[in-house]
């Protein structure tokens, strides 16, 4: 396993107990900007959600940045649900993200931290953008704590 940073913005206003950080951009528009910063060849998909609603609004693979009226949002990164994230007028909100790098064709599997859930099964070599937290990791057989943290890569 090893750690490589990303390229980080380096204007956000950092929140540490949150999963997200406002750059505040204060353009003169009506709207916010959401967005991520992943490496190319990154694999994710988001749903976005009207916070406290299963109404989406968007679903996508592979963007990365959204334009959206003020409020709060909920996010659905794979599988990984992030609630209440706050876009601002004329600001930029940032997702916190990292990503787990699997180097060989082999069976895998992330879970939640306590391994109640699934989040994604795969049988490839994949390089996915995730949310930051902890995760369980069961591959070759053996289950490994994982932490995904801002602007950093995990690789197995």
């Amino acid at each position: 396993m090893a750690c490589n940073d990303q390229k980080t913005a380096s204007n956000d206003t950092d929140n540490t107990n949150e999963k997200w950080v406002i750059n505040k951009a204060n353009e003169k528009a009506d709207n916010g900007k959401l967005y991520i910063d992943l490496p190319k060849d990154t694999k994710w998909d988001i749903t976005i959600y009207t916070a406290g609603s299963d109404k989406v609004l968007s679903n996508t693979m592979l963007q990365k940045e959204f334009d959206l009226a003020p409020g709060n949002y909920d996010l659905e990164i794979n599988h990984i649900m992030i609630q209440g994230v706050p876009v601002e007028k004329g600001n930029h909100t940032r997702l916190k993200a990292g990503v787990l790098k699997i180097a060989n064709k082999t069976s895998w599997t992330l879970y939640d931290e306590t391994k109640q859930r699934v989040l994604i099964n795969s049988s490839s070599e994949e390089t996915r953008g995730l949310p930051i937290g902890k995760y369980k990791l069961t591959i070759n057989g053996k289950d490994h704590d994982v932490e995904i943290r801002d602007g950093k890569t995990v690789k197995y």
